[in-house]
């Protein structure tokens, strides 16, 4: 299940395996241990789901049915034996994986870097393939054309934010969002960021079928996963069986005096107006009985600006009624927020929206 192609930083992989043995690496000590997972008799890999959407579970995967999506994934983004990708996720968790599964599977030429926040790419050297989340290409992109390292590049983890989309609008890198999760090996479907490929939809990898239920959340009929078909809660507009628009999750819903808000939408809209991380969420109030509120991670938020204020107020009746800070969002071992918080006690720091 190893092509005979596959590298680790440029040596063949039991070179690197066998200098790295007595590393004292956590990071290469997890890579060490997932080929060994890999290479084992066992029919199934076992990981925990990154708790985003609740408490982490452990999910059992087939590993036939990670290199079926391998493979899809190697035919959707013309990924082929020999080429170089760039490992900067962690791999006990689906995405970091699946890129040491896809190496593996396909021969390519992998190069691990220290999972951050802040990638430090090699020195030098260009790489065919690579995933990265949101915050690690914010990153990239504030560091000049780093980013143009890469050829083909895709983001997963957590939504794009309007602002970063429209930063990689006309990048040279083929850039991708991803949606998937632990449950569908990684990703099941990809939206084209920038390039003639550029849309506002997902189109799902090849064979991959979407339906919807009466609450319009998504479900995904997985070929290549024997035919597994996995309920989400996803909120989706589905254009055909093979595309769809998402728009937030039925847990994130707000109902606010009987009109429902989807935070996801609202974020998406503010995020480049607000230089820090912040989250749309609901406090209790007597008479919308959910109250739309915005909580920003900073010790100090001053004022809103103008331009903010201003597209605050063009949301409408789904705009957030008052702001708070908070220090830190309390998040998961994967750094996505958890969006169950408790801001009780603390005052807003503008009130007239």
């Amino acid at each position: 299940m190893i092509d005979d192609s596959f590298k680790i930083s440029g040596r063949p992989y039991q070179e690197w395996l066998k200098d790295h043995a007595g590393s004292t690496d956590a990071f290469h000590q997890q890579i060490i241990l997932q080929i060994e997972r890999w290479s084992s008799d066992a029919e199934v890999m076992h990981l925990k789901t990154s708790g985003s959407t609740g408490e982490p579970k452990s999910i059992a995967l087939k590993k036939d049915w990670m290199m079926h999506s391998a493979r899809a994934t190697a035919k959707r983004l013309d990924l082929a034996q020999g080429q170089s990708a760039l490992l900067c996720l962690p791999v006990q968790f689906i995405g970091g994986l699946m890129m040491l599964v896809r190496a593996m599977v396909l021969g390519m030429d992998i190069y691990p870097i220290q999972p951050s926040m802040d990638p430090e790419l090699p020195a030098q050297g260009k790489f065919d393939f690579a995933a990265m989340t949101p915050p690690q290409v914010t990153s990239l992109l504030d560091r000049g054309n780093v980013l143009e390292r890469i050829h083909c590049l895709i983001i997963g983890g957590a939504p794009v934010s309007a602002l970063l989309e429209s930063r990689i609008r006309e990048a040279k890198t083929s850039i991708y969002s991803t949606y998937g999760m632990t449950e569908t090996a990684s990703h099941i479907a990809l939206r084209a960021l920038n390039g003639d490929e550029r849309a506002r939809y997902f189109r799902g990898l090849p064979g991959v079928e979407f339906s919807t239920d009466d609450q319009h959340a998504l479900a995904i009929r997985i070929p290549f996963m024997d035919d597994t078909v996995i309920q989400t809660r996803d909120v989706v507009e589905l254009l055909d069986a093979q595309r769809f628009i998402w728009r937030g999750r039925i847990d994130h819903v707000i109902n606010s005096g009987g009109l429902k808000v989807h935070p996801e939408e609202i974020e998406s809209a503010l995020a480049q107006y607000i230089p820090h991380p912040f989250i749309i969420h609901s406090i209790p109030d007597p008479v919308l009985g959910e109250k739309v509120v915005l909580t920003i991670e900073s010790e100090q938020v001053g004022p809103l600006s103008p331009e903010l204020r201003s597209v605050i107020q063009g949301l409408g009746a789904k705009r957030p009624r008052e702001v708070f800070s908070i220090k830190r969002f309390p998040r998961t071992a994967s750094g996505k927020i958890l969006r169950l918080i408790d801001i009780s006690g603390i005052q807003p720091i503008d009130l007239d929206l």
